[in-house]
């Protein structure tokens, strides 16, 4: 019974670093699809821009 405290712990410090992972995974995933608005909002103003000098 005191080795199951004991993994408890253990098992407790590698999970702030899973979460900080999931937490940088989480901020990649969804900092990614902004990009790629980003990107074609910039494409479309380019044309809105074409179009508007045509």
């Amino acid at each position: 019974k005191t080795n199951s405290p004991n993994t408890g712990e253990a098992g407790s410090l590698p999970k702030p670093n899973e979460s900080i992972f999931k937490y940088r995974n989480g901020l990649n995933g969804y900092l990614e699809p902004l990009t790629i608005d980003i990107s074609w909002l910039v494409l479309l103003s380019l044309v809105l821009l074409l179009l508007a000098l045509q």
